[in-house]
């Protein structure tokens, strides 16, 4: 059963993970595409920017229900960890979200840096170094360092996730 918990919790901490980027990012400089003006590219980003900002503040708020409506309801959703496809659709993603709510879980994220590149005026890709800590009552903490890297879109005025990664730094220790 904990190993279960543990693996429904940390997919969700994958997800809440991402929480924390709009809340210590900085969007990135980069370059607009041709199709964007440099007022377009700049206000993707930030409403990207402020996307993470909100998720990560409900994530280490513990306000698990302000999170789904963060993700894309469109059959493109999918969320990746390690290499290995976690969650096909928003349902799976909120299911695993509920699952860490219920443990009574605590998650602290720490994102130094985010790096935010639209694509057009309605889609944009993020990555970031990613460091989370998850604590549960009764349970060792599990703690992740890594990337996390996704896509956002807009969808009737609003910017959700659309699809995320979450992948562990390679050790030196770790066979290929």
């Amino acid at each position: 059963m904990l190993k279960l918990l543990q693996k429904q919790t940390l997919g969700g901490l994958a997800l809440v993970g991402l929480l924390v980027l709009g809340a210590c990012s900085q969007p990135a400089t980069t370059s607009p595409p041709s199709s964007l003006s440099e007022t377009q590219s700049v206000e993707v980003r930030d409403k990207v920017g402020a996307l993470l900002a909100d998720w990560a503040t409900a994530g280490n708020e513990g306000r698990w229900k302000d999170i789904p409506p963060l993700f894309a309801e469109d059959p493109g959703f999918v969320w990746v960890e390690r290499g290995e496809v976690r969650y096909t659709s928003r349902a799976e993603a909120i299911a695993s979200l509920e699952a860490v709510a219920a443990s009574g879980a605590n998650v602290e994220t720490i994102v130094p840096e985010v790096a935010v590149a639209p694509i057009s005026a309605d889609s944009a890709a993020f990555t970031a170094p990613l460091h989370f800590t998850l604590t549960s009552v009764g349970s060792e903490p599990i703690e992740v360092d890594g990337v996390i890297s996704g896509v956002a879109i807009k969808r009737n005025g609003e910017w959700k996730f659309l699809q995320g990664n979450v992948a562990n730094k390679f050790s030196a220790t770790d066979k290929p």
